[in-house]
């Protein structure tokens, strides 16, 4: 990737315009499907938080180099360098499979700085979105201001606790 300006200015562009995108707010009692967009190191962690859940989860993972317990998991759609072009911009047959994820709840908690899983999201037309924030970002209609320091196992936890707390008719 030469640059990530043009794909952070695309993503700002896709969260200005989400607020008109058409939105469904979802209990978590009543969403039986998740599209969970996370960074392979994350994986693990957030399996185990979800697991006693017992919904059906598609994960999305950012895993730089092909392989380990990504591969041959029908669950995990792998995102690694060779899926983005030189821009960082993920391909097209990548977000076609993305795509045709029907997920009643999308959560991002891919780190800030990956760039190429915050543009699925943005892209996404799942109708009820969450994600992890840096101070200044928006695009999703529960968003959790993180920073850098901050634990994926803690962050995780405090964004289901607030999404279980969410009591949609």
């Amino acid at each position: 990737m030469v640059t990530s300006f043009f794909i952070r200015r695309k993503i700002e562009a896709l969260a200005g315009r989400s607020a008109g995108r058409s939105r469904r707010a979802v209990s978590w009692e009543k969403a039986r499907s998740l599209l969970v967009l996370c960074d392979g190191r994350d994986l693990d962690t957030i399996r185990r938080i979800l697991e006693p859940e017992r919904k059906e989860v598609v994960f999305c993972v950012y895993a730089p180099r092909e392989g380990g317990a990504i591969a041959g998991d029908d669950s995990i759609i792998p995102v690694s360098r060779a899926d983005l072009n030189l821009w960082g911009f993920p391909s097209e047959r990548l977000l076609a499979r993305v795509d045709a994820v029907k997920a009643d709840l999308l959560i991002d908690a891919a780190p800030a700085a990956c760039y190429a899983t915050r543009y699925i999201a943005m892209r996404h037309s799942c109708p009820f979105k969450a994600g992890l924030l840096l101070p200044g970002q928006k695009g999703y209609d529960v968003g959790l201001v993180a920073t850098e320091r901050d634990a994926i196992a803690d962050l995780f936890g405090q964004l289901l606790f607030y999404l279980r707390s969410i009591r949609a008719k």
